[in-house]
């Protein structure tokens, strides 16, 4: 039951955009999928993910214009990726890492095959969970405040 493959648990279709896609243009794909998470691709590769936090903090907290600012301006660039082979424990173990809730799936050519977030997780292990939270939820490191 712990070593349950990514593949089992992940999202997908996953939402793409492309990075010269206005943060409006973004919002409005997480509006209409109820979603906060878009994959930012070139062609079938992800190159990053923009989060409704990035909206927010990126974009809205800085007075930018989400019509004429690029998706590509705010961004979190080279995602983290796993495979659909990989397993839980290890999707587990990069979120700790990188203090993150959600990984981007790939396929063996690279191509975006879903997205693993810390809530799909949570019905195959509801212990590694508890872990993970506690872990992304502290402040990164150099974080001032």
């Amino acid at each position: 039951m712990f070593d349950k493959k990514i593949g089992e648990v992940m999202t997908s279709p996953v939402a793409c955009l492309t990075p010269d896609a206005s943060v409006r243009d973004v919002s409005q794909r997480m509006r209409e999928l109820d979603i906060g998470t878009v994959v930012i691709c070139e062609g079938d590769q992800p190159v990053g993910v923009v989060t409704d936090r990035d909206v927010t903090v990126r974009c809205t907290a800085l007075g930018l214009d989400s019509s004429t600012t690029r998706v590509s301006a705010i961004m979190s660039r080279d995602p983290v990726t796993v495979s659909e082979d990989s397993t839980t424990k290890e999707a587990e173990k990069l979120m700790e890492e990188r203090q993150i809730r959600r990984v981007v799936v790939a396929g063996k050519d690279g191509t975006v095959r879903g997205i693993v977030a810390l809530s799909d997780i949570v019905g195959v292990d509801r212990g590694m969970t508890g872990r993970i939270v506690e872990k992304v939820s502290q402040p990164a490191s150099g974080y001032a405040g």
